[in-house]
């Protein structure tokens, strides 16, 4: 695993994970695919004066 602290957040990096066997399957699983599904739905309060990083902005930090 890799972990890349940006200025935007971290990027975590799991090279060949599980190689596709969790999350290719769609049954409910102990692995926490379905919290995961919840936390995509947070609201996640964002300040007003947030900028969003550009996509060159991003991949510079890489």
């Amino acid at each position: 695993m890799e972990r890349e602290e940006t200025p935007y957040g971290f990027i975590f990096v799991l090279h060949a994970a599980l190689d596709g066997g969790v999350v290719a399957g769609l049954r409910h699983d102990k692995h926490g695919k379905s919290l995961s599904g919840l936390m995509l739905e947070l609201d996640i309060p964002v300040p007003i004066d947030f900028q969003v990083p550009t996509v060159a902005e991003v991949q510079a930090l890489m």
